[in-house]
């Protein structure tokens, strides 16, 4: 089977350093696609109920159909049934309510993400007979999947330039590179040791949505503080690590600045040091990006950058890509004496 590539920033390395997805590797992301939405509708369902929102009964009865409903990708039956669900649900108006509510909650059961909103929005194409997912809806999909995963790649400065719209630099030759994504579950993590060995950088990626989400493994702790800020100062510490180039990617910058915006209190509920306005997105970032490199400086010998991103944007991930290399290859440069 093609490889299930479960990590945005993994896809996107994809896209920027080969010719890109493969037939097999769009067909693999169609099912994930319609379970993306299927699962988006049964959170607003749930959601709309349990804060007594006025849907119909109609819709109350396709979310309950929804729930144990399998698209089968070779019967498009099922596909144009899963259609009339969605349409049902994603058309009544107090459904749209029920995502601005979600915005506001704390568990994952019923936080949504933007890109679920894309593809209800765009079911039409999505269901459509012979439907392909494109490279932009196969980074909107979301997967979860376990275990270590490695891509290679080789990195072109010249090839990348010329996709970037910049003129190529004669002297920069072509790299080999690999890059390994662990599994982020608690239950995962005594298996990340085995992946420093050889390790010559580190990529961290902390969702800055996570702001006001409960840990799902640590229920009474903050998410973004407890499996983002205190599990990067673990990996940080580690004795194989020092001297490596650690790199903190703050992802979902999108959803952060929609979540800050409708928030009752913001991050100051996490950070209550926070003393700037709480609907400010850009003050908001700014202290957690102040607070993060204090805390970064304090808890490792090792060079640091933190990138603020949006996964599903490719350019900007390109531009990270490139920066991400030339801090590891310094460092390396630096060591052989450089």
């Amino acid at each position: 089977p093609p490889p299930k590539y479960k990590n945005s920033l993994f896809k996107q390395v994809k896209i920027l350093t080969t010719k890109g997805f493969t037939e097999a590797n769009r067909l693999d992301a169609k099912p994930g696609i319609y379970e993306n939405m299927r699962d988006a509708i049964k959170k607003l369902v749930a959601v709309a109920l349990k804060y007594e929102f006025e849907i119909a009964e109609e819709t109350v009865a396709a979310g309950e159909a929804l729930k144990d409903f399998e698209v089968d990708i070779n019967d498009q039956s099922t596909i144009d049934t899963l259609k009339g669900f969605l349409k049902q649900t994603w058309g009544d108006p107090e459904i749209k309510k029920s995502y601005t509510k979600s915005l506001t909650l704390t568990t994952a059961k019923e936080t949504l993400m933007p890109n679920d909103i894309i593809f209800l929005d765009d079911m039409d194409r999505l269901c459509e007979v012979g439907y392909l997912p494109s490279d932009k809806d196969i980074l909107d999909m979301r997967r979860s999947t376990s275990g270590a995963h490695t891509l290679e790649f080789t990195f072109d400065p010249a090839e990348f330039a010329k996709r970037q719209g910049n003129a190529p630099n004669a002297s920069d030759k072509p790299s080999d590179w690999s890059i390994t994504d662990v599994g982020g579950q608690i239950h995962e993590r005594t298996t990340w040791y085995e992946e420093y060995t050889d390790c010559s950088g580190v990529i961290f990626v902390m969702g800055l949505s996570d702001f006001d989400q409960q840990s799902q493994d640590k229920r009474k702790t903050n998410k973004f503080v407890e499996d983002g800020i205190n599990l990067m100062l673990e990996v940080a510490k580690v004795e194989t690590l020092q001297g490596v180039p650690l790199i903190i990617m703050l992802n979902k910058k999108d959803l952060f600045e929609e979540k800050v915006r409708v928030s009752e209190t913001g991050i100051c509920a996490t950070f209550p040091e926070y003393t700037g306005d709480k609907n400010d997105p850009k003050e908001s970032l700014e202290f957690i990006e102040q607070l993060l490199s204090d805390i970064i400086e304090g808890g490792t010998s090792s060079e640091s950058s933190i990138y603020v991103t949006m996964a599903t944007d490719t350019n900007l991930i390109g531009n990270v890509l490139a920066g991400i290399l030339q801090a590891i290859t310094k460092q390396s440069l630096k060591e052989m004496g450089f």
